[in-house]
C-alpha cells in the first residue's frame, strides 16, 4: 500500500489524524475500528472505517481487510474536487 497522507482539515487547517475507536483479536486476528479527524476542532468523517491484520502458522503478518485508503479518500474529497 501506498502511503496515506491526508489533507489538513477542511475548516481550520489543522493535522488530520486517525483514531481508534475500538479494537479485538481473536486466535490469529486483530482488528481495529477507527475513523478520521481533526487534532483541533474535532471535525471528523461519520463513517468508521476497519483494518484486520492476521498472522499466519509461518510468523507472517498479512492484512485481511484494510479500510486505510477508503478513509483517506473519503476525508481528502472537497467540494472543489472534479467530479467523473
Amino acid at each position: 500500500m501506498s502511503e496515506i497522507k491526508l489533507k489538513p482539515c477542511p475548516f481550520c487547517g489543522r493535522e488530520a489524524v486517525f483514531v481508534i475507536k475500538s479494537h479485538s483479536s481473536s486466535h490469529h486476528d486483530v482488528g481495529f475500528n477507527f475513523f478520521i479527524q481533526c487534532s483541533k476542532c474535532y471535525t471528523r468523517l461519520p463513517q468508521e472505517y476497519s483494518l484486520t491484520l492476521r498472522l499466519d502458522e509461518d510468523g507472517n503478518i498479512s492484512t485481511t481487510s484494510d479500510g486505510r485508503k477508503d478513509a483517506e479518500e473519503a476525508w481528502n474529497r472537497r467540494a472543489d474536487n472534479e467530479t467523473d
